[in-house]
């Protein structure tokens, strides 16, 4: 599946906590003063889940493992509390879980080349990592 941003739409946004090491929630301002909070699950990176979902995809397969999932997120919150970001959508609508499947930025680079570089998740199979984020071997 090849993920794709929707008509370049971006939004200004920041970052208020991750729930794991690839769900991030964040406080989008939509313009005329309106904000809206989100929960976006980063498109091309896995993470330690915090649930297990029996009906998860056998195409992605969780890797359940709550203490580090609880882990990823307390770095990554630690690191990028209300920093400002740029949401980009990949889709117009969130997926089965509510989550809006996309990219944030921050200082114009992907925060997922970040989060890989933490070690706090791994490429996600059959889905286009940004080319800032592949590795160097790639």
């Amino acid at each position: 599946m090849k993920l794709k941003k929707i008509a370049s739409e971006q939004f200004p946004c920041r970052i208020l906590r991750f729930k794991d090491g690839d769900t991030v929630v964040i406080r989008v301002q939509l313009g005329f003063n309106v904000e809206l909070t989100l929960t976006v699950r980063l498109a091309a990176i896995e993470s330690w889940e915090l649930r297990n979902d029996p009906n998860r995809s056998p195409n992605f397969p969780a890797i359940y493992d709550q203490a580090r999932a609880k882990r990823a997120a307390e770095q990554l919150t630690a690191l990028f509390e209300n920093a400002p970001a740029t949401f980009v959508p990949y889709h117009s609508n969130p997926d089965k879980y509510g989550r809006w499947i996309g990219e944030l930025l921050t200082a114009e680079k992907p925060i997922t080349g970040q989060i890989l570089a933490l070690n706090l998740a791994w490429p996600r199979e059959n889905q286009k990592l940004h080319k800032e984020n592949k590795p160097n071997n790639a």
